[in-house]
């Protein structure tokens, strides 16, 4: 409708198309002004001045990158609320070089604290984190709180919410959040008076309203499942069938999880009540007492870290922690990621490492949930190849789990993509681990996967001359998505 009326106004009111031309030299203006990466100033230089009209509208839609000050203000109070409970708080920092100055980085980053006395156990599958959950739910005492990208009506969400059902009416504070556009087809429009028959508080995160700001681009990622502010959940794992293998959407779903019980769960206490607070206004700020955790025995460091867009956080904390990880490393690097589309300050450091000697494998799916998205992944493997830089395609069909381990001494597992979304966008949330024991399931599991899937080669990747120049437009544009 606007995309009309702006045409005739162009073609019927004198000098019209002048104003058009002024405000596309200033949407220009504003983008090569802004402090963005050139990477993401080009695709959008090229789409204004290509498409003006059209153009310059989708770049107010979705090129605004930061937060509204609705967002800004009540994620300000939480934070500054959250700052009394670590101020004056000196934890054990690890003594290894390597470890120490991943931490550091992103301690002060995100805001986040490093822990030990926190007992991991790692999922291969959403079917075995499933099971486990489904045990630590029952045990609930005190308070659940559930924050997913995705909750999706069915089997996986019908046994947690029987069991949600079931400790609400006992008099058990269960609280659950979603966000607004990840779960828009997947839940039913009477959700919210469904939830408060059972007892359940619910809120959408950046409830979606159709206007054209921040709140297309800011979605929170996030997945993290907390019981009594002891036992934790967290990973690639939504709540949806798919997730553990009920249904086939994309063939096998491999995907992984984490489970923390100890202190570390404090952190990811703390990011749920941001958020909920952020997105609930009814809502108070009384963290104090549901910051519970108690100290559980067990080896290595943990950090549960929070990342997103600015002005939350000042930097990209995913993307500095991989960076950073690559750096270090030495002997060899171990991903799996669902995308592969980065830029090319982390592609670089991709390849410095491969350059530099370290042994760097990634395990990318099989087959697409998204057909553009994959093309654009697959679009970025001659360049890390040639340096180098082995890449697997899961046969079994999908990948969906995300970690990054160096040199089988440190691991960062959570919700973190290799694409623009995660590392740009999105609000996500990760956890470093040093414990042997995890990292050695971690590397088994990487083995047996890598032992499913089909190594990429240069012959399975020659293509048309056609092919290239799509290759070469997804990779211009792929900033945009």
């Amino acid at each position: 409708m606007i995309l009309l009326i702006v045409v005739l106004l162009t073609k019927y009111v004198p000098y019209f198309s002048v104003a058009i031309i002024i405000s596309e030299f200033i949407v220009v203006a504003i983008i090569i002004s802004s402090d963005q990466n050139p990477e993401f100033k080009i695709p959008w230089l090229l789409l204004v001045i290509l498409v003006p009209i059209s153009g310059m509208m989708i770049y107010f839609i979705f090129g605004k990158r930061k937060l509204s000050k609705k967002y800004t203000k009540r994620m300000d109070e939480a934070n500054e609320q959250l700052l009394q409970h670590t101020e004056g708080k000196t934890l054990r920092q690890p003594t290894e070089f390597k470890v120490q100055s991943l931490v550091k980085l992103i301690e002060k980053t995100s805001g986040n604290q490093v822990y030990q006395n926190t007992k991991l156990t790692y999922f291969p599958l959403g079917e075995k984190m499933w099971a486990q959950l489904l045990i630590d739910l029952e045990t609930a005492e005190k308070f659940i709180f559930v924050n997913y990208f995705i909750i999706e009506t069915g089997q996986f969400w019908d046994s947690i919410l029987d069991i949600l059902t079931k400790k609400a009416a006992e008099g058990i504070e269960v609280r659950v959040m979603y966000d607004d556009i990840g779960s828009f087809k997947t839940l039913p429009s009477d959700f919210k008076t469904l939830m408060d028959q059972r007892g359940i508080e619910i809120t959408p995160f950046a409830r979606f309203t159709g206007d054209a700001n921040s709140d297309v681009n800011n979605r929170s990622h996030r997945k993290m499942l907390i019981i009594d502010g002891q036992i934790s959940y967290t990973g690639g794992i939504n709540i949806a069938d798919e997730y553990v293998n009920l249904i086939d959407r994309f063939g096998h779903w491999k995907d992984t999880a984490i489970r923390l019980d100890g202190s570390a769960t404090n952190e990811l206490t703390k990011m749920f009540f941001v958020d909920w607070y952020t997105n609930n206004m009814s809502s108070t700020l009384n963290i104090e007492q549901y910051l519970l955790a108690k100290p559980v025995e067990s080896e290595g460091f943990v950090l549960p870290f929070g990342d997103g867009p600015s002005p939350i956080y000042n930097y990209r904390v995913s993307k500095l922690a991989l960076i950073q990880l690559l750096s270090t490393s030495q002997r060899r690097v171990l991903i799996t990621s669902p995308y592969l589309i980065i830029d090319d300050e982390l592609a670089n450091d991709f390849q410095s490492a491969a350059l530099r000697g370290v042994d760097v494998n990634i395990i990318t799916p099989g087959i697409p949930d998204k057909k553009i998205i994959y093309a654009m992944t697959r679009a970025n493997y001659n360049r890390l190849m040639s340096s180098g830089i082995k890449i697997y395609e899961y046969t079994p069909r999908f990948i969906h789990s995300k970690y990054y381990i160096s040199d089988d001494n440190v691991a960062i597992i959570g919700t973190v993509n290799l694409d623009y979304r995660s590392l740009v966008h999105h609000f996500e949330n990760g956890v470093v681990l040093t414990d042997k024991s995890t990292l050695n399931d971690m590397i088994a599991d990487f083995k047996q996967t890598c032992s499913v899937s089909s190594l990429v080669t240069q012959d399975k990747l020659k293509q048309s001359i056609a092919h290239r120049l799509v290759n070469l437009t997804l990779r211009a544009f792929s900033p945009l998505l």
